[in-house]
């Protein structure tokens, strides 16, 4: 696009502002309803729609719709004279309405409407060039009326008077009649950064709370510094107007003498600048003084400066755009010839490829023949050789079986007459070894029936001389006579004692000879129990595991109580509930029993008012209590201490612990048939 087009974006945007003024007016009049509730308002301007919005979402409303590129001119005319309206009008109100704790919404670039016509021209050249350059987001000043001065974007407005004002830049707050309190021989407050919340709380956006400092320590004042821009400088006019509408401005301060505890507050202007304090000190290193219209030019000069190279920029876009159109013209049409002669190419190259093809696939069906037929014959010589091969492999097999067979039998006979040997070295000698602790065991137990009997005769006549030594002390024969008596009583008494104690020795030696036999025959129990848990259970005797908890319960009543579980679920809860069981079982803290008095002494027994075992019976049924309970009984008869169970031989078939000749005569009969020898009986 070239300057040619320039008169007809300059009539497009004359008719743009004109309708725009035309329409701003109508608002302005009153001819426009927008309120349509205390808080409420809707677009005059897009009727199809039944939207409701705050004056900010309306005034928002209205500046998408007027930058739409799809919008009509009286359509963006409209909307733009809705943003301008509130942003004048509406705003002003709502902020004179609302209190100092909401902080203002500072008026936004679209209230110029003439810098948002040049932004939109701007922007739609740019888009007409395909984006050539990447642009910020402009925001120009524009005149409302001619009596008024050209103010920079957001800007608030002002009166004349406070425009030639000379403010400190950047914009900087004074805070006075701070509350102090004398410590430590200087004054102290609070510190700046509460002063910072409680300003930001009131929407004043205060960047950073300086205290004044001096030798004395806190002044009572402190600088409160605003953002540069004009946001910055509106926040610091409300700052200060918050104070004024209180009489806590800078006037009042310096007029009362007698200010209470309310904070004064004010912004720094040129005589604070100058004031010959810690204040004015500070003020000079922080900034400078400038007047509004000053930092206004400085805006505008900026402005002019970015508007100008935008628009050289965009003029060098367009002669760049023209230039790429003509090569583009030129190129375009010798691809076109190229394109032709390229066709004609690819014609000729098509028809070759497809007689060489032609060519290719006949010498091909008769190389896939040849090989075809050679493949045929090797298929049935590669079958004949496997067949002979796999025949031979079934031969070797065969062999190679028999051959492992021999082997392993030779191994297992002679592994076999070896352990045959050796058990019936050791039957013989547990058989001897048995008889003769038999007949020791039987000899002992009669000469201890016949020492038990001694023993209690000589007892008895120990007793009666006893008692006849206690008669002769009371009676009154004879003294010499009754002494000689007792003498011989005494002599002999002495001699049944001497000989009570021999045989108390006798006897002593005799049940510790006795116990080491039984010891022996425990250990001899011992090795049954080990022999018959390594062999299994294949006759009537066997090894029970004492303590053991019986699974079968559990199965049974999981199974009852999940009929529709899956046969994995059921074990694992099986698995679950009977390990549970199995850890109380072994926990030495549980001792679910009771002692009572049984005819001889006390008998320990399950006390079946044991929280676990009651719960266990209300929750799972009797069957797994019962089991519980026999573990519980049989652990404690055999391994009370150690809580795991323990082998113990036993009678599978008479369910009951078998003896120790039981044990050993299937071993005996055994030894016996294998030498061919007459079993026991």
């Amino acid at each position: 696009m070239s300057h040619k087009s320039d008169g007809k974006w300059s009539n497009r945007d004359s008719d743009l502002d004109e309708l725009e003024d035309s329409y701003y007016d109508d608002l302005k009049k009153g001819n426009v309803k927008l309120k349509i509730s205390e808080s409420r308002y809707r677009c005059p301007y897009c009727p199809g729609r039944e939207d409701d919005y705050t004056w900010r979402e309306l005034r928002d409303h209205g500046s998408r719709r007027g930058c739409w590129k799809s919008s009509t001119i009286r359509e963006k005319a409209k909307h733009l004279a809705l943003q301008r309206f509130i942003d004048r009008y509406l705003s002003m109100k709502r902020d004179h309405e609302s209190t100092h704790q909401t902080k203002p919404k500072v008026p936004s670039a679209d209230d110029h409407h003439s810098a948002s016509a040049s932004l939109k021209r701007s922007s739609s050249s740019i888009s007409s060039i395909g984006d050539a350059i990447p642009l910020p987001e402009l925001k120009v000043p524009k005149t409302e009326h001619p009596d008024h001065k050209v103010t920079p974007l957001a800007q608030p407005k002002l009166p004349k008077e406070d425009s030639d004002q000379l403010f400190v830049y950047p914009w900087i707050g004074i805070v006075a009649n701070i509350k102090t309190e004398f410590q430590e021989g200087r004054c102290v407050a609070a510190s700046g950064k509460r002063l910072k919340d409680q300003l930001a709380e009131q929407g004043f956006g205060p960047q950073r709370v300086q205290p004044v400092w001096t030798y004395r320590g806190h002044s009572g004042f402190a600088l409160v510094e605003f953002k540069k821009d004009w946001d910055g400088f509106k926040c610091a006019m409300d700052f200060e107007k918050s104070f004024e509408v209180k009489s806590l401005g800078k006037k009042d301060f310096f007029s009362y003498k007698l200010r209470g505890e309310e904070l004064y507050g004010w912004v720094a202007r040129h005589d604070d600048y100058q004031e010959n304090s810690k204040i004015g000190v500070l003020l000079n290193k922080m900034g400078d003084v400038k007047t509004v219209s000053d930092l206004e030019k400085e805006d505008q000069n900026k402005t002019s400066k970015l508007l100008l190279n935008l628009r050289g920029t965009l003029d060098t876009r367009e002669q760049q755009l023209e230039d790429i159109k003509t090569k583009f013209e030129r190129t375009n049409i010798y691809m076109k010839e190229a394109m032709q002669q390229t066709d004609d190419l690819m014609k000729k190259y098509y028809e070759e490829i497809r007689k060489t093809q032609q060519r290719a696939r006949d010498y091909s069906e008769k190389v896939y023949l040849d090989h075809q037929k050679a493949v045929s014959d090797l298929e049935a010589q590669r079958i004949f050789l496997l067949q002979r091969e796999e025949q031979i492999m079934q031969d070797r097999a065969l062999y190679e079986s028999e051959r492992r067979k021999l082997e392993q039998e030779k191994k297992w006979n002679e592994s076999a007459t070896l352990e045959q040997k050796k058990a019936d070295e050791n039957m013989l000698q547990l058989d001897e070894d048995h008889k003769k602790e038999k007949e020791k065991l039987h000899k002992k137990i009669i000469e201890l029936e016949k020492q038990l009997d001694s023993k209690h005769a000589l007892e008895l006549e120990i007793e009666q001389l006893q008692g006849s030594l206690d008669v002769m002390k009371h009676m009154k024969d004879d003294d010499a006579k009754r002494e000689e008596t007792m003498k011989q009583i005494e002599e002999e008494l002495k001699d049944k004692k001497e000989d009570l104690d021999n045989m108390d020795a006798l006897y002593q030696s005799l049940i510790v000879q006795e116990r080491k036999s039984n010891d022996e025959l425990q250990d001899g129990r011992k090795e049954l129990v080990k022999v018959f848990s390594a062999a299994g259970c294949k006759t009537q005797l066997g090894v029970k595991m004492m303590g053991q908890l019986n699974k079968g319960p559990f199965r049974c009543v999981v199974k009852r109580k999940y009929l529709n579980a899956g046969a994995d679920d059921v074990k694992k809860k099986v698995d679950a509930l009977w390990g549970e069981w199995k850890g109380y079982l072994g926990d030495p803290q549980w001792h679910p029993f009771k002692m009572i008095q049984v005819p001889g002494g006390h008998k320990e027994i399950i006390n079946e008012e044991d929280e676990k075992l009651k719960n266990l019976k209300n929750e799972l049924g009797d069957e797994i209590w019962e089991a519980v309970i026999t573990a519980l009984t049989e652990m404690n008869e055999y391994n009370a201490s150690g809580r795991y169970p323990v082998g113990e031989l036993w009678n599978m078939r008479e369910n009951r612990k078998a003896s120790l000749k039981e044990g050993v005569v299937p071993i005996v009969n055994q030894w016996r048939k294998l030498k061919g020898k007459k079993p026991v009986g």
